[in-house]
């Protein structure tokens, strides 16, 4: 999991996947947005037996820093 000092959209073009947010779990699939406010420790992961295909939105030019966290 992880966080970003700015908010993230998680667009899901394919596949079956669970979005963590906090301590908040969510199913997602094909055609599914998910906001993440600033600074929420947040992940997901593939659950499906496809390949997952995203699109990950940063209100930035770049790839926002990240903080891992284990």
């Amino acid at each position: 999991d992880h966080t970003h000092p700015c908010e993230e959209i998680l667009h899901f073009l394919s596949g079956d996947a669970t979005v963590r947010l906090g301590e908040d779990l969510f199913p997602v699939t094909e055609g599914d947005s998910v906001h993440i406010p600033t600074g929420v420790l947040h992940g997901f992961t593939n659950t499906g037996e496809a390949e997952l295909h995203l699109f990950v939105i940063f209100p930035a030019p770049e790839f926002a820093p990240t903080a891992i966290r284990r």
